[in-house]
């Protein structure tokens, strides 16, 4: 089959439907989360116009007139963006547990450390055998590296040993929304070690090529190839995490990132995969929240979003 007829025209344009089948059916949760009819029917009029390709939609999308992939794009992007929610949340009127309660009310960022420490990232079933790995230097914290508190469930370490990193800078919130359900959005909390999480600061992520400071060795501080300013590259098994956060708060928020950026974190994403911790740190924040990051359920919908979102 020729894509072509001339050198000005296509003859076929291919579109995958691929990403309805495997994206909205990547679990039972998901399912759920991504079958409203508004989702849905953003694709509907493509499907129905073009043929299916046994094609993965990396490639396939290179095939659509650019106007039409933006337009595509826009449209899946929005519908995406609306199961957010987007007003002040009700305040819960019931003694309920912190699990149920949590985002239905702008919670107190302590309760957010808590759900942090002591049951996303906890390891171990007793005093002896918690652990909690952090981020950004490869280490795995005990009950051994702490004086003054301790590893467990709902309890908040000490921050001078182990600190709260929040992938997107709180300095670089937005007014548009609760600072407080920013601050206590699970999807971008990570456990980091005290002296990496200051040094990293609300330095952007970037591609270090002129390092000026390794506080551990596998995170870098420095220059990139093409900016005087100061960016921070985690390490690479992490890469990944960082990048899937960063666009999920894009989205969740409506704020830009830029062009560049969006590559970069595509890259980052496809450098390292999400895996089984991940997959079980997003159904667990679900349980609490009912909220998703839609770039760990189907990584590859990172190509569909809108280039102009948030701008």
């Amino acid at each position: 089959m020729s894509f072509f007829t001339n050198t000005n025209r296509f003859s076929v344009l291919i579109v995958t439907v691929l990403f309805s089948t495997t994206f909205l059916m990547s679990s039972s949760f998901a399912f759920n989360f991504y079958s409203s009819p508004a989702l849905q029917k953003s694709f509907k009029n493509v499907q129905q116009r073009y043929e299916i390709a046994n094609t993965q939609p990396w490639n396939v999308l290179a095939l659509l007139p650019s106007e039409q992939l933006k337009q595509l794009k826009k449209r899946f992007t929005l519908q995406l963006a609306k199961l957010f929610p987007t007003s002040k949340y009700k305040t819960c009127k019931n003694k309920k547990p912190i699990l149920a309660c949590f985002l239905k009310r702008q919670q107190a960022y302590r309760d957010a450390r808590k759900l942090l420490f002591g049951k996303l990232h906890l390891k171990g079933h007793s005093k002896n055998t918690y652990s909690i790995d952090g981020i950004y230097c490869s280490k795995t914290f005990t009950n051994k590296d702490f004086k003054k508190s301790y590893l467990g469930p709902n309890q908040i370490p000490s921050p001078s040993v182990l600190n709260t990193e929040h992938i997107w800078p709180q300095s670089r919130f937005t007014h548009q929304f609760s600072r407080t359900i920013q601050k206590t959005d699970l999807h971008i909390l990570y456990p980091a070690d005290a002296p990496t999480n200051s040094q990293r600061s609300n330095h952007p992520f970037g591609e270090v090529v002129n390092s000026v400071s390794k506080s551990c060795g596998t995170a870098k501080l420095g220059l990139t190839k093409n900016s005087s300013k100061t960016h921070f590259e985690p390490p690479h098994n992490y890469k990944g995490n960082v990048a899937r956060a960063m666009l999920y708060f894009s989205l969740r928020y409506q704020m830009p990132l830029s062009k560049e950026k969006r590559k970069m974190f595509n890259r980052w994403s496809q450098l390292d995969p999400v895996d089984a911790f991940e997959k079980q740190r997003n159904e667990a924040i679900f349980a609490i929240n009912q909220t998703r990051n839609p770039f760990i359920d189907q990584p590859e919908s990172i190509l569909y979003i809108s280039d102009s979102w948030g701008n």
